[in-house]
């Protein structure tokens, strides 16, 4: 279950900044927002302006999500269209945690 203290910290890699990308990231920040008002980081890297950011986080396909805070580092590699399923898969989004 997640604190209500902990700030989350994601990278979004992505090999393109289209529209689209930024449609993702709106959308997932608006999530985040409705759940932990505050309480989190995202940021859009594209791996082709800056691939050393993409090999430290060891990113080889895009579109990647990495959660790099709290610890355990996560990724979700693919399909990042549902940011509820995907807060879900990482284990931040349980039912108690869910706002109407």
């Amino acid at each position: 279950m997640a604190d209500d203290q902990t700030e989350y910290v994601f990278r979004l890699y992505s090999s393109d900044k289209h529209a689209k990308m930024q449609v993702l990231v709106n959308d997932f920040q608006a999530v985040l927002e409705k759940h932990f008002p505050g309480g989190y980081h995202v940021e859009l890297i594209d791996v082709l302006s800056d691939p050393d950011q993409a090999t430290e986080d060891r990113v080889f396909v895009t579109p990647t999500l990495v959660k790099a805070h709290p610890e355990p580092v996560q990724r979700i590699i693919g399909n990042l269209s549902k940011p509820d399923e995907v807060l879900a898969i990482l284990g931040i989004l349980t039912r108690e945690t869910k706002k109407p």
